[in-house]
């Protein structure tokens, strides 16, 4: 489950517990994917290239946003499906389909993120309400990299374009600085810290403007065959102003084949909040198109 689609979860739940229906208040942003190894040595004048295949590029299914800037002429396109079930105050399941992520490269080590709007469905045993999500638009870019780490930051927006169930009501905004380390040729850690300006109702019900910190970190274990395992710890932030903070644990795999991604991922709430936690299962598929 990328980013954008945990945090909206999150966001989803509290709405069912502690605000007015209509009023997610997290942003749908970019989110990560466990970065692929790179190589360990090499030298400093002839630094191979990290970001130069599918593995690097793809947000999904993790929280923590991929480093790496698609390159120019190129385009990414994400897809996949979840199941969130929240238990205790509130309780329901959600499906999300197709959290379309795409990633467009223009320049040099830069690309341009849109979000295009995903079909949701809440059913909590009585009444079931279908809607679409909030759209987003934001860049990314590498600031740089050495034999074995890799840094950047991107800058994203969500507009208020869904359902009432499902939209965040207002603008939001988010700053990610995201970075990756490899420490062989088969581990590499990777994270992302998430600065985000949201919008929601306070204790007397009025709208507010108020701020969430979003960090997230990971490990990535490669397997033979272009297989990939990772584990990832995040803590979700604030869905309102009044709100606790709600830590996460989401674990899974990806399968690289050639130009296309494959991905599973399940993942857990680590805390109650307003009453209620959430558990998710998931599945993607991811595709690289133009030239190298």
């Amino acid at each position: 489950m990328r980013r954008f689609a945990v945090l909206a979860v999150a966001s989803v739940v509290f709405s069912l517990t502690a605000k007015p229906a209509g009023a997610d208040t997290t942003p749908q942003l970019s989110s990560g994917p466990a970065p692929s190894a790179t190589p360990t040595a090499a030298p400093a004048a002839a630094l191979p290239d990290p970001c130069s295949n599918i593995s690097a590029y793809v947000s999904r299914p993790s929280v923590s946003s991929s480093v790496c800037a698609v390159k120019s002429g190129q385009v990414v396109l994400e897809t996949g499906y979840s199941s969130t079930t929240t238990t205790g105050a509130g309780a329901n399941s959600t499906t999300n389909v197709p959290q379309s992520f795409v990633h467009i490269g223009i320049g040099p080590r830069i690309e341009i993120d849109l979000t295009p709007p995903s079909a949701e469905i809440m059913n909590n045993g009585i009444t079931r309400t279908p809607g679409t999500s909030d759209i987003g638009v934001g860049f990314k870019a590498v600031l740089g990299y050495s034999s074995r780490a890799l840094y950047g930051f991107g800058v994203s927006m969500t507009m208020p374009t869904g359902n009432a169930a499902f939209t965040n009501g207002a603008d939001t905004y988010e700053l990610i600085l995201n970075g990756a380390y490899t420490l062989t040729s088969q581990l590499s850690f990777f994270g992302t810290a998430g600065f985000a300006s949201l919008y929601g109702t306070d204790a007397n019900g009025k709208p507010v403007r108020f701020g969430s910190f979003v960090p997230s970190t990971g490990a990535a274990y490669s397997l033979p065959s272009n297989w990939y395992l990772y584990v990832e710890g995040a803590n979700l932030g604030k869905a309102s102003p009044n709100a606790g903070s709600r830590g996460l644990v989401d674990y899974g795999m990806q399968k690289v084949c050639g130009r296309v991604q494959f991905d599973a991922e399940v993942g857990n709430a680590l805390n109650v909040v307003n009453g209620s936690r959430f558990h998710y299962v998931g599945f993607g598929a991811s595709a690289l198109f133009g030239k190298n």
